[in-house]
């Protein structure tokens, strides 16, 4: 008489187990390499979107808006803020980034911490840093003209935030790397 099974065998689903192990195991590396292009493309796209408010800002409120970019060990940054008198604003500042008294009042700051393995530097036309980048009042082009910012992460993966003489924002991949994405 045969006994009908129910069911599966220890064997069958330990095969099962290392199959599913495999598979995960080929797959992480390719998911670690997407979420860094996610991370590139969202700083790159913020970058984006602040340089085009910083504009507007100096349309609606008829000031000057500096944008400054600065960078050390444990984090990449920048600040758009109104122009003051003197002084800058301090985005690797822990505390209180402007000092309205003396540097000007603070629109918005971003901090990108370093452990996202993503970094950005901005550079004008000939390659050297720009630190500072201002919409001035009445034009509202930006000084310096023609500058990048260049978004960069993990495995040389970038994308650059261009922005011409009249203020026009585009971004693109230098080095191809980004999916989607025109290159330069």
């Amino acid at each position: 008489m045969k006994h009908k099974r129910n069911g599966v065998t220890l064997v069958e689903l330990m095969v099962v187990l290392v199959i599913l192990g495999v598979l995960a195991a080929l797959a992480t590396p390719s998911m670690a390499d997407m979420w860094n292009k996610r991370r590139v493309a969202a700083v790159a796209n913020e970058i984006a979107t602040d340089l085009a408010f910083a504009r507007s800002e100096a349309v609606a409120k008829g000031v000057n808006i500096l944008i400054q970019y600065k960078k050390n060990s444990s984090m990449s940054c920048y600040t758009v803020h109104h122009k003051a008198t003197m002084g800058d604003c301090n985005c690797l500042s822990a505390t209180a980034v402007c000092d309205e008294t003396t540097s000007g009042i603070e629109v918005k700051t971003v901090q990108i911490p370093s452990n996202l393995d993503v970094t950005f530097v901005s550079t004008s036309a000939s390659g050297d840093p720009v630190p500072l980048v201002e919409y001035t009042f009445p034009h509202f082009t930006p000084n310096p003209a023609n500058f990048s910012v260049e978004v960069t992460g993990r495995n040389a993966v970038s994308m650059q935030v261009q922005v011409n003489a009249m203020g026009r924002i585009k971004t693109c991949s230098p080095n191809g790397t980004m999916p989607g994405v025109a290159a330069c």
